[in-house]
């Protein structure tokens, strides 16, 4: 273990329905975020290079801020929040809390973070899948010669493959690249 690096307690993001506020805040990207700060439990250590959620009060209510929170830009609340069900999380509140993640300027930690490869697109790749699948039985159904559909499926199983490795290779980059920035 490191012990420059922060610990605390593993909460899930709770976001907002009605669509990203955050401005392409961290809670727009991340499910689960290391929260630490005072009377926060110790039970998890932050991981090197990895953002985290440091705990705030102000006027007797709690929030939370990046830890890559950069003390010239003024912060807001973004519209979601972090909560755990663990019983720990409990001794230090009873609600979840708002997470101040949103910034008004044009280079949000999403812009730099998110992967080519979007939700939306995985979620088009997995439909056309869905719809390789139903082509094949059908063909298959009608009496096609299997080796052909064969060859045309696994042409199209290698570009989608290019294209998933491409964007994870970008994701990475970016990744990498963002967080040499933050430790400088």
């Amino acid at each position: 273990m490191n012990e420059k690096l922060p610990q605390g307690l593993y909460v899930t993001v709770l976001r907002n329905s009605t669509g990203d506020s955050t401005n392409g805040g961290i809670t727009s990207i991340k499910d689960r975020i290391l929260l630490v700060g005072d009377g926060v439990p110790a039970v998890a250590q932050a991981e090197e290079n990895e953002p985290y959620l440091i705990l705030k009060e102000r006027a007797g209510r709690l929030y939370a801020v990046p830890s890559s929170q950069d003390s010239n830009t003024w912060w807001m609340m973004g519209g979601n929040f972090v909560y755990t069900s663990d019983s720990r999380y409990h001794r230090l509140c009873n609600y979840p809390i708002p997470v101040h993640d949103r910034q008004e300027n044009n280079n949000t930690i999403k812009e730099q973070l998110l992967p080519d490869i979007t939700r939306k697109e995985a979620a088009r790749l997995l439909y056309s899948l869905q719809a390789m699948k139903t082509s094949l039985i059908l063909r298959l159904n009608n009496g096609e010669d299997v080796e052909t559909i064969k060859n045309e499926m696994s042409d199209m199983f290698l570009e989608m493959q290019k294209s998933i490795v491409q964007g994870v290779d970008n994701f990475t980059l970016r990744y990498r690249e963002l967080f040499d920035k933050l430790r400088k």
